[in-house]
C-alpha cells in the first residue's frame, strides 16, 4: 500500500486524554475531534488506536464482574463510534495495587503499524516518559512524531524527541474560560473514583 506525503496514525492514550479533559471541565474529549481537526490540517488519518484499561475486579463476585465488564463494554463502544480502533489492555493486581498495561500495548500497536505501513507521521496524544522509545524508534524509521498534550502532564524528553509538539486546547480549541469552582476542583477530580476512563497506576 502506497500512502500520500500527508499520511499519520493517531495513537490516543484514553486515560491521559481524560485526565486533560478534567482540567477544563469537559466529561470527554472525543477522538473524532482530534481526527477531524487533522484533516483540517491536511492530514490523511490512515487510523487511529485507543489504547482503554480493562479493569480487574476485586473479587469473583457476579456483580463486581459484571460491572467491570459493563462499563469496558461501554468505552469500548463509545470510542468504536468515534472511529477508534479500541487496544484492550489488562489491568494486573499487584500487592499494592494494580498495574496498567495500555501505554505499553498503544506502544507495540503502533510501532508495529508504522513499520508495516510507513506512514509518514504519528499523531501520539500522551505525555508521559514511556512513550520515549516508540517516538525515537520511529524517529530512526523516519518518521515524524506529532506530540498533542498537555504542557502540566507533558515529559520534558518525550518533548524534545517529538518533530511537533501541540497543546491539545489549542488544536481542538477546548473551551479556555472556566469557573473559578471548576478550577479549584482540580485536584479532588483527580481523585475521583469510578471516572469512565480511570488515571492509570504507577
Amino acid at each position: 500500500m502506497t500512502l500520500g506525503a500527508n499520511s499519520l496514525l493517531l495513537s490516543i492514550d484514553t486515560a491521559f486524554l481524560a485526565k486533560v479533559a478534567r482540567q477544563y471541565g469537559l466529561p470527554h474529549i472525543s477522538p473524532a475531534d482530534i481526527r477531524a481537526a487533522l484533516e483540517r490540517e491536511g492530514y490523511d488519518v490512515v487510523e487511529t488506536y485507543a489504547a482503554v484499561i480493562r479493569e480487574t475486579p476485586d473479587s469473583l463476585d457476579e456483580r463486581e464482574v459484571g460491572e467491570k465488564h459493563n462499563l469496558f463494554e461501554k468505552r469500548r463502544y463509545a470510542l468504536e463510534l468515534a472511529g477508534a480502533t479500541v487496544i484492550a489492555s489488562p489491568s494486573c493486581k499487584m500487592e499494592y495495587g494494580y498495574k496498567q498495561s495500555d501505554d505499553q500495548r498503544l506502544v507495540v500497536k503502533s510501532l508495529s503499524f508504522c513499520l508495516r505501513v510507513r506512514p509518514r507521521f504519528l499523531c501520539l496524544v500522551a505525555g508521559d516518559r514511556d512513550y520515549i522509545p516508540l517516538v525515537e524508534e520511529l524517529r530512526a524509521e523516519g518518521i515524524r512524531t506529532i506530540l498533542l498534550s498537555y504542557e502540566s502532564f507533558r515529559s520534558g524528553d518525550l518533548t524534545r524527541l517529538s518533530w511537533r509538539v501541540r497543546e491539545i486546547a489549542d488544536f481542538i480549541e477546548l473551551p479556555r474560560v472556566r469557573s473559578e469552582n471548576a478550577q479549584t476542583r482540580d485536584h479532588d477530580a483527580e481523585r475521583l473514583a469510578g471516572s469512565l476512563f480511570p488515571e492509570r497506576g504507577e
